[in-house]
């Protein structure tokens, strides 16, 4: 049997997340569970979530504070990686998902669909015009020193500080022609989900 190891960052909508990891439980699944360390967690509300699992393993990862477009998303996603990484289990799939998603099918049909399409691996990425819209291009363009503070105090005073600094930083860069994507010859940026 083929195991799939879902990896779920988490860091508010406990009840949800408990939904989440019932409808995840199957002996088919090992659950990878990162709960942002800046959220007071207790012993109940742990044991609820465990209790969620009966079929699955329930992995507790290391916590680690998390912000919102700040390296330390990318830093909860390795732990999550190498949590999984590090079990007795080769898995045939990794689905990277928050604590606030749901399936759409049942684990049936999640494991018939991955069992019919074997070595694919599936991203999904916004069309152009989004991106466009977005800016992403912009917003990775140039590199922008303050994310992990901006992500601690969006919407108050210092972070509307902080985001004016950032944009004078980027004001600055543009002015030395600093482009992170032509020092790296990066020609498109795609823009999609986590």
């Amino acid at each position: 049997m083929r195991k799939h190891a879902y990896l779920i960052m988490a860091h508010s909508n406990f009840q949800q997340l408990k939904f989440l990891l019932s409808l995840l439980d199957d002996k088919r699944n090992d659950i990878f569970l990162l709960i942002d360390k800046k959220v007071e967690v207790s012993d109940k509300l742990l044991g609820a979530l465990k209790s969620a699992c009966d079929k699955s393993n329930l992995i507790f990862v290391e916590r680690t504070k998390v912000n919102w477009g700040g390296y330390s998303l990318i830093k909860a996603e390795l732990l999550l990686l190498k949590a999984a990484v590090k079990t007795d289990h080769s898995y045939s799939y990794y689905h990277l998902i928050s604590g606030s998603d749901l399936p759409l099918f049942s684990q049936d049909y999640i494991h018939e669909f991955f069992e019919q399409n074997p070595n694919k691996i599936f991203l999904s990425l916004v069309d152009n015009e989004i991106k466009n819209n977005n800016n992403i291009a912009e917003r990775v363009r140039y590199k922008h020193y303050f994310n992990e503070l901006y992500g601690k105090t969006r919407g108050s005073f210092t972070g509307k500080v902080v985001n004016k600094l950032d944009r004078g930083f980027v004001r600055v860069q543009k002015l030395l022609n600093k482009d992170v994507l032509k020092k790296f010859k990066i020609k498109d940026v795609g823009y999609a989900s986590e």
